[in-house]
């Protein structure tokens, strides 16, 4: 029994044995990290985004994307999956309190990458979960850029290093203050990047080994290819990758593939979105 709860997540007790010794034998993350990568057929999503933001009731600056929806749907996927919002730390399973969502966004195309986290209501519908987004986005590009220094004073190697150490004995001992962890990317439920270039393949974004993330998810750029429907016709639809990255020991296999058919099913049809779970 660790000496101190964690406030990010209760401790489980009764779990498989595989689980516990894999858990053992693979003390960190990123020795039990697997990919799953899928292409999403995404041509009816395409027109219920368009749908949704020609709507005359919705201002302007509440449309959606193609992001907002794969958010909206890893929540309601985390939701109905509890066993994909758990985490290990220290070989021990925590099942996560909520439902943190992490991302990427920028000031500008020149500016280096923000990291914005917010926590998600499992039963909020898509417009809520949109209003979440946006509004973290604003906050976090509201504040002042750190500007940068010509001769930036270095700190050694040797300090940076027992930081690091003394970091990781603080969260073994579940020392890490919750606003600390609140408004850290690698404490949330999943991490979620968008490819940002012009090639279609989503790349590959392993878990790190700090903190208690254990899911990224990235998605690739959208293009257009020719299928065959069921009646044998051959149609141009709309393809988009999506690669997860997740760690192994929260859960077998099957049970991430089932979770990622939800999320395929929710983003190929996402019309249940708009109302609460």
């Amino acid at each position: 029994m660790p000496l101190f709860p964690r406030s990010d997540g209760h401790l489980l007790k009764k779990l498989p044995h595989a689980l516990r010794i894999q858990s053992i034998r693979s003390p960190r993350r990123s020795d039990s990290v697997a990919f799953i990568r899928q292409e999403f057929d995404i041509t009816e999503t395409i027109e219920f985004i368009r749908s949704y933001n020609q709507d005359p009731d919705r201002r302007p600056d509440q449309s959606i994307s193609l992001f907002y929806l794969l958010a909206c749907s890893g929540v309601r996927m985390l939701t109905r999956r509890p066993e994909m919002n758990r985490f290990i730390s220290s070989s021990r399973f925590y099942q996560r309190r909520e439902i943190r969502i992490s991302f990427e966004t920028r000031r500008t195309i020149a500016d280096e990458p923000l990291m914005v986290s917010f926590s998600a209501d499992p039963r909020a519908a898509l417009p809520e979960i949109a209003g979440q987004i946006r509004s973290g986005i604003r906050e976090t590009v509201a504040e002042p850029a750190r500007p940068r220094r010509s001769n930036p004073i270095p700190i050694p190697h040797r300090l940076r290093k027992f930081g690091a150490v003394i970091f990781r004995a603080m969260d073994s001992a579940n020392l890490i203050p919750p606003g600390a962890m609140r408004h850290d990317p690698d404490f949330s439920s999943v991490k979620i990047y968008t490819s940002g270039g012009t090639a279609p393949e989503a790349p590959l974004y392993p878990p790190e080994n700090r903190g208690t993330c254990g899911i990224t998810a990235v998605l690739g750029t959208m293009r257009k290819a020719w299928r065959f429907d069921e009646g044998g016709r051959k149609q141009r639809r709309d393809l988009v990758q999506l690669t997860i990255g997740y760690d192994r020991r929260i859960a077998d296999d099957l049970y991430v593939e089932a979770s990622i058919d939800l999320l395929r099913h929710l983003i190929q049809d996402p019309e249940p979105l708009l109302s609460s779970d």
